[in-house]
C-alpha cells in the first residue's frame, strides 16, 4: 500500500504505520483506520448509478495499478513469489520472467514425465511486461468515495 501511495497520486489508500511478517509466514499490517462500510455490506443498497460510479472508479484505479512497471516478480517489498499450485513453494524475487519460469518448472511434480517438462517450457514466454498487481479490498466511505486497501 505504501508503494501504491508513493507511485500514484489519485489512488486512495490508508496510511501504513508498519508491517511485520512472523516466522510462520503470517503477515500483519498496522494501518490507518478509515470508517465506512465494506462493499459487501453496501452493494445491495447502492443505486444503479452508484454501482456504475463504483465500476468507473475501480476501472480508473486498476488502470493506474496496471501502469506501474514492476522491477521484479515476487511479493511486495521484494519478498518471495509463491507458486499457487503448491502453496508451500516460494522463491525469488526474480529479476526476469525467464528466471520465474525456471522456478515454476522446478516445482513441477516429480512424477511428471520429462517430455511434459520440455513441452511446458516450450509454452512459456519470457517477454511479458512486468506490472505491479496486488490483492485489493474496497471500502465505501460516507462520501461515497471508494478507498483501496
Amino acid at each position: 500500500m505504501s508503494f501504491v501511495a508513493k507511485s500514484t497520486h489519485s489512488v486512495p489508500v490508508p496510511k501504513v504505520f508498519r508491517a511485520d511478517t512472523f516466522e510462520d509466514g503470517t503477515t500483519v499490517i498496522e494501518m490507518e483506520y478509515i470508517s465506512g462500510k465494506t462493499l459487501q455490506e453496501s452493494w445491495l443498497a447502492l443505486s444503479v448509478e452508484e454501482k456504475k460510479s463504483f465500476a468507473q472508479q475501480m476501472n480508473a484505479i486498476l488502470e493506474q495499478l496496471r501502469s506501474l512497471e514492476g522491477r521484479y516478480i515476487g511479493g511486495i517489498e521484494e519478498g518471495p513469489a509463491v507458486d499457487m499450485r503448491r502453496e508451500t513453494e516460494r522463491g525469488g524475487p526474480f529479476s526476469s520472467e525467464a528466471d520465474f519460469n525456471k522456478f515454476l518448472q522446478q516445482n513441477a511434480v516429480s512424477k511428471t514425465p520429462k517430455i511434459s517438462h520440455s513441452m511446458l517450457a516450450g509454452l512459456m514466454s519470457d517477454n511479458h511486461r512486468i506490472v505491479s498487481l496486488m490483492g485489493i479490498s474496497v471500502c465505501a466511505t460516507s462520501s461515497s468515495e471508494m478507498v483501496v486497501s
